[in-house]
């Protein structure tokens, strides 16, 4: 990332950059309302800090993709970012905000109530699925978790859920009480 930084920071501005604490460079960094190179520093920074921890992940992880010039693509998608904020009414437009409380709700007494999750690596792609059984009161009485086999799509990934919640249930837990 030094080499990508090195070629956006301007030579002004590089003794300080890269001498403050990582709160600070934070913070300095996505309140500055400078211009480079006619795009807005803040907006160009958040877009290689996040895709510097998006690329690191993937060497990580080994799913980057080819870039043929990392420096020019985040150019490219800092001016995309800025103009798309500039359409929605020259960036006077409020969002506002939506609160949603979320929690787990019970099942009626003498009922069961399954949750699941599951995500996958593409699609198609390796995907895993878990989930936990829970009474009435909130109470554990199983839950599994694994990587059933290669999933298709999103309706194939729950059906993976719940195939793999039936056929690891025996492995995973015993509502039996015994």
């Amino acid at each position: 990332m030094y080499g990508i930084w090195e070629r956006l920071v301007p030579p002004r501005w590089r003794q300080s950059f890269f001498s403050k604490s990582l709160l600070e460079w934070f913070f300095v960094n996505l309140g500055e309302n400078g211009d480079v190179e006619g795009r807005q520093w803040s907006t160009l920074f958040a877009m290689v800090t996040w895709w510097g921890w998006k690329w690191c992940c993937g060497n990580v992880f080994g799913t980057n993709g080819k870039c043929r010039d990392r420096v020019k693509f985040l150019k490219d998608l800092a001016e995309e970012v800025t103009k798309a904020y500039l359409a929605t009414e020259d960036g006077n437009r409020q969002m506002g905000r939506v609160e949603r409380l979320i929690a787990w709700t019970p099942p009626r007494e003498g009922w069961l109530k399954l949750n699941t999750d599951g995500e996958s690596k593409g699609n198609p792609g390796l995907a895993s699925a878990g989930g936990v059984l829970r009474d009435a009161e909130g109470r554990w009485c199983g839950g599994f978790c694994g990587k059933p086999w290669d999933l298709f799509s999103p309706v194939s990934g729950a059906m993976g859920s719940l195939l793999w919640f039936v056929h690891g249930m025996g492995i995973s837990g015993d509502t039996s009480g015994a």
